[in-house]
């Protein structure tokens, strides 16, 4: 499984909305994929997280898979096997209280990789470290 901190998590919530989002990632989960059909296409992994750790008191239920990440691999030949990097945003590993105040919190995740809407990966995701206020709301 991948491992991650909530100092890191706090850390690429940091950079989410700033110019550098595209180095805001948590981790990186690498996929191979395999083009099976007969003419070049393009393939999208998609993958999702399931919260899988008791919510803390005060915790809004997450949604029960939320998307962590995507990547497009154009212009896959016939037959050909590629790895795809998908980056895993900190949005939606980061929990929400009932003020609105989002948390990066220690925790296990589930890790699904899917491409056509198909399970092709299973793997973990946990985060470790003490709880970090990542957005106080509201924002003065």
């Amino acid at each position: 499984g991948l491992l991650t901190t909530t100092d890191a998590l706090k850390a690429a919530w940091a950079k989410y909305y700033s110019p550098e989002m595209d180095t805001a990632s948590v981790a990186d989960l690498e996929v191979t994929v395999t083009n099976t059909g007969a003419r070049m296409s393009a393939v999208v992994v998609l993958v999702f997280a399931t919260a899988t750790t008791a919510l803390p008191a005060g915790s809004l239920a997450p949604p029960l898979r939320q998307l962590v990440g995507f990547s497009r691999a154009s212009a896959l030949g016939a037959g050909e096997v590629r790895r795809v990097a998908v980056a895993l945003v900190p949005l939606p590993l980061c929990r929400a209280d009932a003020a609105g105040s989002q948390w990066a919190e220690p925790g296990v995740w589930r890790l699904a990789a899917t491409v056509d809407g198909v399970d092709m990966v299973h793997t973990t995701l946990t985060v470790s470290g003490s709880a970090r206020n990542v957005l106080e709301w509201p924002v003065v």
